[in-house]
């Protein structure tokens, strides 16, 4: 089995190339726009194990919340290239993929959370078995912190690197959580077509909001 995904809702692109069971990992530290360099990393990773796009049986794209230029550029070149290929998406939530980092099997909830905008961030919380305890949301920094203090322990808070101090968050692993999400997804045959992919917004855009505000 071969898949690619894709992340670029975040603060860094992320990029994943799996193949027969060896995973190669990229991650931009540049802090480069996805419009300058995520078609280039793609094809230095692909090129790099002698692979094509439609070598690829599964196209997986962080769909969001995040960023929504980053999100409409990743899900579009993946849902590009399943296209060409005629392959399926995974859709893959950005908050659930910050669960997929636990590993500590005691814990009973597990917190995700991620940079929105201004004073907002994204949060949402989860079982160790993925089940959704509460839905994402999209909240003043001040009163997730509040929110993720009443959450039932054990539990566990994984967050992006602009939260993670904020919330006292453990380290993510993106390689390990994006791998391990992708995996579930695929055993649960959560694939759909190119057709049907949506980006996962939770706020309007900034141009939105600055519109409402005139």
């Amino acid at each position: 089995m071969n898949y690619l995904a894709i992340d670029t809702c975040g603060q860094a692109i992320e990029i994943l190339l799996y193949r027969d069971g060896k995973t190669i990992f990229r991650r931009d530290e540049q802090g480069r726009r996805a419009s300058e360099c995520l078609l280039t990393m793609i094809d230095e990773m692909l090129t790099g194990e002698n692979l094509t796009v439609g070598d690829m049986d599964y196209f997986a794209c962080v769909t969001g919340p995040g960023s929504f230029t980053g999100i409409r550029i990743g899900l579009n070149t993946a849902k590009s290239f399943a296209y060409v290929a005629k392959k399926p998406v995974l859709a893959v939530n950005s908050l659930e993929r910050l669960a997929y980092n636990n590993t500590d099997g005691s814990v009973e909830s597990i917190v995700s959370v991620s940079y929105a905008y201004a004073d907002f961030c994204y949060v949402a919380v989860y079982s160790p078995d993925g089940t959704v305890l509460l839905e994402p949301k999209c909240m003043l920094i001040p009163d997730a912190q509040k929110l993720v203090a009443l959450v039932d322990e054990p539990s566990v808070v994984f967050a992006d690197e602009k939260m993670s101090e904020i919330f006292g968050a453990k380290q993510a692993n993106s390689e390990l959580s994006l791998t391990r999400v992708i995996e579930k997804m695929i055993a649960k045959n959560e694939g759909v077509s190119y057709a049907v992919a949506e980006p996962f917004y939770l706020v309007k855009s900034q141009a939105e909001r600055e519109l409402e505000n005139k």
